[in-house]
C-alpha cells in the first residue's frame, strides 16, 4: 500500500480556508493544513465583531507555539449591530472570491456563524465539515421547533462531512429522509492516531485502583452548560453542587472548568468550592494530574477521549435539567449514571471494591471512534476530492386538491392537547418504525409541532426520572412496542403514569413474528406489556393488526394506517426508455427469514429453471435473523443497503414488487412501490392485500409457495397498472391523512368520556366500507351501540380522509338525520359539508344552526352559518323563514 503522503503530494494544490470559532478548531485546522499537498496554501478565518472568538484563536495558537496569522472578515468597528450575522453570508462570499479560495473547511455548520458561512459559500465552492467533538447523543426531550444544535449538525449538507465513526454517520443520515450528501468516516484527529488511545480502546479487563491506600481523587470536568444554553444557570449550579457533594463523600476533587466558561461562572466556582479546588482553563487534561487521578466525572463531553488515552475511568452523569445524554459506550473505562444519587452509589462501590463498575452494554468504541493512524490525511483526501455540493432538494409541492385544503383547515382547528409526548427508542428515518409517525408530525403546522416533544427512552436509566418526565404531558403516545421490550424501566414508568391519570396510547407496527420473538426473549417484560394493554389505546396499521391486538387484550383499538415521506395519491412517473430484455422483480427490506428471503430465492430459482425472462433484485442489508440453512440464491442480485434516493430510482426502473413476507401488517416498501406505479404481488394475509385487492396491477397468492408466487407474478404482469385505482388507495396513506387520524385519536383519548367500547369497534368498521350497502349496515350497527359524541366526531373527521368521497357524502347525510345532543357533533357535521358544497351546502347551514342553538356561546357556529348561508335558496319563499330564524338566533346570542 502506497504511503498517503506520497499519494497526496502528487495531487493538485489547493487554497483552503479554515473557518474557526474556538481553540479546538485552531488545533484541528493546523493538523489538517500540515497534511495538504505541496504548493497548497491556507488561511484561518473567523467572523467576530465582539472580540471573544479572537481571544480563543490567539489562545489556541499560543498552545501550539505557532506564529500563524488569521483573518477576521467581520472585525469590531464601534457598536456591534444586532443583525451582524445576517450580513455574514455576503461578507464571507466576497472574501473567498477575492482570496480565490478553492475549499472552505468548517467544524460546525449549525452555530450562529457556521450556518451563515454555509449560506454564503455552499453554492460557490467545495465545503467540508469536520467533526470536532462528540456529536451522537440521545435527547431526553426534543422540541420539534427548537432542536439542540448537536441534533442538526450537518443539516446544510456540505460537499462532504468527515465524522469520527459509524454512530455519528448513522445519526446524521437517520435524521433526515432526504439527506443525500457524502459522509466519510475518517476517525478523530488527535485521538484515532494516538497510540495510547488505540491501545486502551482494545481493553477488555476490569480496571482497578492502582493505590487503594491513597485517598481517592477525582476530576470533575465541568461544561459550559449555561453558556451553551443547555440549561439555566440555577440548574447548572445545582447540578455541580450535587456532583461535588457526592464526590466529597469518597475523596478529594478538582473542578476542571470548560475553556468556554464565562468569567462570572469561574468566579462562582471559586467562591462556592474554594479556589484551591478549581483548576485552570485548559484544553484536555493536564499531565501532572493524570498520575494521581482515580476517575473523571462529567455530564456529556468529548473528554472521554482523554480518559481513554490515559487509562482513567470516567463517569457520565445524567440530569433531568440537561436534555443531551451521552449514549452508553461498552468499555471497561466508561460508566453512565442517571443521576447524582446514582453517582454516589457508583463512586462508593468503586472505592470500596477497588474495581471500576463499567457499563455492561453499549456501543463498541470502534463504532464511535474509528481506528485510523492518519485521520488528518483522511480529511485532506476528502478535501481534494470534494466538489461543489449539489443544490438542496426543494420543498415538495403541496397538491391543490380542495379535499386536502379542507383537511388542512380542519386540522388547524382540531382540538389537539397542548402538551403531547411522543415516546420511542429510535427516531431515525433509517428504520421503518420511526418513519410513519415522524412524517406525520412533520406535516403538522408550526403551532401543533410546538406542542409535541420527542422523548428518547434510552436517555432514562431509572423509573422515577422517566415517570416524572411523562407526567409533564397531557397525553403520551408511544411509537411501537419496542420500548416495552428493550427498556428495563419503561413498563413500570407507564404503569405509574396511567395510575396517575395521564392518557396513554401506543402506535403499533409490530408483526406477529416480532411479538413471538420478544415474548420468548424477554418473557417478564412481555407480560408487563400485556398487563398494560387494556389501559391504553392502540393505534393499528391494518385490520388484521386490530384483530391481533384485540386478541392480546387491548380493549381500545383504532385503524390509522401509516405513511412515509412523499407518500400519497400523486404517483411517480415511470422511467421512459427502451424496454429491457428481462422484467425486474424486486424486494426491499432487511434480508431475513421473516421477510421471506427463502421464498424469494425459491421463486428466482424456479423462474430461472423455467427460462422465464425475469431478473430478481433485493435491496437491503443482511441480518443475523437469517436461518443458517437458508442458502441465498445466485439468481438474485443482492444490492445491500442503499439510500432512499437510489431505492426510488430502482423502483422506477423495476416492473414488479414482490413482497415475500407472510407476516407484515402494512409494509411501507409495498406502498412506495405502488407510488412508483409498480405491479405489486403479496401474500393474501398481509396488510397490503386489504388495501390493493381489486386494483388492476395487484395480485395476491394464498399458498405460500414458489409456484403460487410465480403464478401471481404472471397475473400481475398480464395487465397494465390502473393508476387511478392506485392513486385512490395511496391517498389514504398521505402524511396529512395519518396526521389527521392520529390527531383525532389523541383528542378522543384525552376527552375520555362518553365512550362505548362496542361503538369503537363498529365505528372503525364504518371507515372500511367500500359500497353503499356495506355503509348502511355498518352505520346501523354503529348507531345501535349508542355511541358517545367523541366516537361520532372521530368517525366524521377520520372518514374525510379514509373513505371514498361518494360514501362519505352519504355518511354525512345519514349521521345528519340523527338527533344529537352535542354541539360538537353538529359543528363537525357542518365542517364535513365542505367536501361537496354543491350537495351539502344547505345541510352545512342547517347543522351549524343546530350547533348554535345547543351552544349559544360557540364561536365557530356563526362563522359556519355565514359561510354556508350563500347556499340558501334566496329566491324561494320558504327561504325567508329560515333566514329570519337564523337572524333571530344570532341576535339572541349577541352575534
Amino acid at each position: 500500500m502506497k504511503d498517503a503522503t506520497e499519494e497526496l503530494s502528487r495531487s493538485q494544490a489547493r487554497r483552503v480556508a479554515f473557518f474557526v470559532e474556538n481553540r479546538n478548531g485552531v488545533h484541528l485546522s493546523l493538523q489538517i493544513a500540515a497534511r495538504l499537498p505541496e504548493g497548497s496554501t491556507f488561511e484561518l478565518v473567523t467572523a467576530d465583531p465582539e472580540g471573544t472568538v479572537e481571544q480563543w484563536i490567539k489562545a489556541g495558537l499560543n498552545d501550539l507555539g505557532e506564529h500563524v496569522t488569521y483573518v477576521n472578515v467581520f472585525p469590531r468597528e464601534g457598536a456591534v449591530a444586532r443583525d451582524w450575522t445576517d450580513q455574514l453570508p455576503a461578507k464571507m462570499a466576497d472574501w473567498v472570491r477575492r482570496e480565490q479560495v478553492d475549499s472552505v473547511v468548517l467544524f460546525n455548520d449549525r452555530s450562529r456563524r457556521g450556518r451563515q458561512v454555509m449560506a454564503g459559500v455552499r453554492d460557490k465552492m467545495a465545503t467540508i465539515l469536520v467533526q470536532d467533538g462528540h456529536l451522537h447523543f440521545h435527547f431526553r426531550r426534543a422540541n420539534l421547533l427548537n432542536r439542540d444544535q448537536n441534533w442538526s449538525y450537518g443539516a446544510t449538507q456540505p460537499s462532504v462531512t468527515c465524522v469520527w465513526g459509524d454512530t455519528t454517520g448513522d445519526f446524521i443520515r437517520g435524521r433526515d429522509p432526504h439527506f443525500s450528501a457524502h459522509i466519510a468516516v475518517t476517525g478523530a484527529i488527535g485521538v484515532s492516531d494516538n497510540r495510547e488511545f488505540s491501545t486502551h480502546a482494545r481493553m477488555s479487563e476490569p480496571v482497578r485502583r492502582t493505590d487503594p491506600d491513597r485517598e481517592p481523587f477525582f476530576i470533575i470536568a465541568d461544561q459550559a452548560l449555561q453558556e451553551q444554553r443547555k440549561c439555566s444557570r440555577a440548574d447548572h449550579q445545582g447540578l455541580l453542587v450535587a456532583t461535588v457533594n457526592q464526590t466529597r463523600k469518597v475523596g478529594s476533587f478538582l473542578i476542571k472548568p470548560h475553556p468556554s466558561s464565562s468569567k462570572q461562572h469561574i468566579a462562582w466556582l471559586r467562591e462556592q468550592f474554594g479556589a484551591e479546588n478549581v483548576g485552570l482553563l485548559s484544553r484536555g487534561l493536564a499531565e501532572d494530574l493524570i498520575a494521581d487521578v482515580d476517575g473523571i466525572v462529567t455530564f456529556y463531553s468529548s473528554i472521554y477521549t482523554d480518559a481513554l488515552k490515559n487509562q482513567v475511568p470516567l463517569i457520565f452523569v445524567g440530569s433531568a435539567a440537561v436534555d443531551a445524554v451521552m449514549p452508553r459506550i461498552a468499555h471497561p473505562l466508561i460508566r453512565n449514571v442517571a443521576s447524582t444519587t446514582e453517582l454516589g452509589t457508583v463512586l462508593d462501590r468503586y472505592v470500596q471494591s477497588g474495581v471500576f463498575p463499567a457499563n455492561k452494554a453499549g456501543f463498541p468504541i470502534d463504532k464511535v471512534i474509528a481506528r485510523n493512524p492518519d485521520p488528518a490525511g483522511a480529511c485532506v483526501r476528502e478535501i481534494l476530492r470534494a466538489q461543489i455540493a449539489r443544490p438542496l432538494d426543494p420543498e415538495p409541492a403541496v397538491p391543490s386538491d380542495p379535499l386536502i385544503e379542507n383537511l388542512d383547515w380542519e386540522f388547524e382547528m382540531s382540538n389537539l392537547p397542548n402538551r403531547i409526548a411522543v415516546v420511542g427508542d429510535d427516531f431515525a428515518y433509517s428504520t421503518g418504525i420511526a418513519i410513519p409517525l415522524q412524517t406525520a408530525i412533520e406535516a403538522m403546522g408550526e403551532r401543533q409541532r410546538g406542542n409535541i416533544t420527542l422523548i428518547d427512552t434510552r436517555a432514562y436509566l431509572n423509573v422515577k426520572s422517566l415517570t416524572d418526565e411523562l407526567l409533564r404531558y397531557d397525553v403520551v403516545l408511544v411509537n411501537s412496542l419496542a420500548p416495552f421490550w428493550r427498556s428495563r424501566v419503561f413498563s413500570s414508568a407507564v404503569r405509574n403514569v396511567v395510575h396517575r391519570g395521564t392518557p396513554m396510547a401506543v402506535y403499533a407496527h409490530e408483526t406477529e413474528w416480532v411479538i413471538k420473538y420478544e415474548r420468548e426473549r424477554v418473557p417478564d417484560r412481555h407480560q408487563n406489556l400485556l398487563n398494560l394493554l387494556p389501559m391504553m389505546d392502540v393505534l393499528c396499521v391494518s385490520q388484521h393488526q386490530m384483530k391481533l391486538f384485540t386478541s392480546l387484550g387491548a380493549g381500545r383499538v383504532h385503524w390509522v394506517l401509516n405513511t412515509a415521506p412523499g407518500l400519497g395519491g400523486v404517483l411517480v412517473p415511470r422511467m421512459e426508455g427502451k424496454p429491457a430484455e428481462k422484467m425486474t422483480v424486486m424486494m426491499a427490506g432487511t434480508v431475513q427469514e421473516r421477510k421471506g428471503a427463502g421464498l424469494f430465492c425459491e421463486v428466482a430459482d424456479l423462474a430461472h429453471a423455467q427460462g422465464l425472462p425475469f431478473r430478481f433484485v433485493w435491496a437491503g442489508r443482511k441480518t443475523p435473523h437469517l436461518n443458517e440453512d437458508t442458502e441465498l440464491s445466485q439468481n438474485v442480485e443482492w444490492l445491500g443497503a442503499i439510500p432512499r434516493s437510489q431505492l426510488s430510482t430502482l423502483m422506477t426502473q423495476s416492473d414488479v414488487f414482490l413482497l415475500s413476507s407472510a407476516d407484515d401488517p402494512m409494509p411501507l416498501a409495498a406502498l412506495e412501490a405502488g407510488q412508483h406505479r409498480m405491479r405489486i404481488v403479496t401474500y393474501v394475509g398481509v396488510g397490503t392485500s386489504e388495501i390493493f385487492d381489486g386494483a388492476r396491477g395487484y395480485a395476491s397468492f394464498k399458498e405460500y409457495s414458489a409456484p403460487a408466487v410465480l403464478e401471481a407474478i404472471t397475473r400481475a404482469i398480464a395487465v397494465d397498472v390502473d393508476a387511478e385505482a392506485y392513486a385512490k388507495r395511496l391517498g389514504l396513506f398521505s402524511p396529512r391523512a395519518l396526521r389527521n387520524r392520529i390527531a383525532s385519536v389523541l383528542a378522543i383519548v384525552v376527552a375520555g368520556h362518553g365512550r362505548s367500547q362496542a361503538a369503537v369497534g363498529t365505528r372503525d368498521q364504518v371507515l372500511l366500507v367500500r359500497s353503499v350497502s356495506e355503509l348502511l349496515v355498518s352505520v346501523a350497527r354503529f348507531l345501535g351501540e349508542q355511541p358517545g359524541s367523541s366516537d361520532v366526531s372521530y368517525l366524521i373527521k377520520s372518514g374525510r380522509s379514509m373513505m371514498p368521497r361518494d360514501l362519505y357524502v352519504r355518511l354525512v347525510n345519514l349521521l345528519g338525520g340523527e338527533t344529537w345532543g352535542s354541539a360538537r357533533v353538529w359543528l363537525d357535521l357542518s365542517e364535513a359539508c365542505r367536501i361537496d358544497r354543491g350537495l351539502l351546502g344547505l345541510r352545512g347551514y342547517e347543522y351549524a344552526c343546530r350547533a348554535l342553538n345547543l351552544n349559544p356561546q360557540s364561536r365557530k357556529a356563526p362563522l359556519l352559518i355565514e359561510e354556508f348561508a350563500v347556499w340558501l335558496p334566496s329566491n324561494e319563499p320558504e327561504a325567508a323563514p329560515a333566514r329570519a330564524g337564523v337572524l333571530g338566533l344570532l341576535a339572541r346570542t349577541g352575534r
